[in-house]
């Protein structure tokens, strides 16, 4: 298991935005990753600030947790093969490790987790001022958004350098939720508001 801090800026974006973007850093290659996300039935990872996912790579498959910290997102990976991946699916248990102890640690160990959602993210990265820009083209249900993220070295650097770059392009920033959370909103905030009516 790699555990890591991660310090990530991130703004929403129009699709004009997202465009201008791509042509100023002239990126034309994008990696598509399916994240499949998990939680109990009762949401605890989520109330903890928490996140689980399966993430398909075109090269492997990762199991990541990330938990907040005082200064940013602290990650857990686990790099797993489909054999591991399916029974996590078909068990709603995590394989025993580092990873599952973390989150254990969050929901305690009699839990067990199912998928409730996929998101399918197309992204493009290129370095940039001693961290990395992501540039992602999200689609989860029948929504679509459009983000960019910056990754630095801490929270403030990360925060300076993505809004400098922003400034410097005229786009106006707009605060972005994590993608799980916009995820969460778009498919069960609207689903309980479509019971109601």
């Amino acid at each position: 298991m790699i555990r890591e801090m991660e310090y990530e800026a991130k703004s929403l974006l129009t699709k004009d935005d997202f465009y201008k973007i791509k042509q100023v850093f002239q990126l034309t290659s994008s990696l598509s990753q399916q994240n499949d996300y998990f939680d109990t039935p009762q949401f605890r990872l989520k109330k903890a600030g928490a996140a689980l996912r399966i993430r398909y790579k075109e090269s492997h498959i990762e199991l990541t947790l990330k938990k907040p910290t005082d200064d940013g997102l602290e990650e857990f990976n686990q790099t797993i093969d489909r054999d591991v991946a399916k029974r996590i699916y078909t068990t709603n248990v995590l394989p025993i490790g580092d990873l599952s102890e973390e989150v254990a640690s969050l929901i305690g160990s009699d839990q067990f987790i199912e998928c409730f959602g996929k998101l399918t993210t197309n992204r493009m990265e290129t370095p940039y001022k001693e961290g990395t820009l992501f540039l992602d083209h999200s689609e989860y249900g029948d929504i679509e958004d459009y983000e960019v993220e910056y990754e630095g070295y801490s929270m403030a650097h990360a925060q300076t350098v993505l809004t400098s770059l922003l400034t410097e392009l005229h786009i106006k920033p707009t605060p972005a939720k994590s993608k799980i959370a916009r995820f969460y909103e778009a498919t069960f905030i609207k689903k309980n508001q479509t019971k109601r009516m």
